[in-house]
């Protein structure tokens, strides 16, 4: 499963909305979609501190992007 797909899977899991992310990890809405949008193409534009971000709201390791 691609990354794009499981972190959108994983949102919806725990019922994180793509703005209330975008707020937790101190970002802008359009700056998040931009990322990804890019994300959901193949290419990673997130810089790793923003993953690590991610990754501590979502309670997984940086290996979930990595799969």
């Amino acid at each position: 499963m691609k990354g794009y797909e499981k972190l959108i899977k994983e949102l919806k899991k725990q019922e994180i909305s793509i703005p209330q992310l975008a707020t937790k990890i101190n970002m802008s809405k359009q700056l998040l979609y931009y990322h990804l949008r890019n994300f959901k193409n193949g290419k990673n534009t997130f810089k790793v501190i923003q993953l690590e971000k991610i990754c501590s709201i979502l309670n997984k390791t940086i290996n979930f992007f990595l799969d």
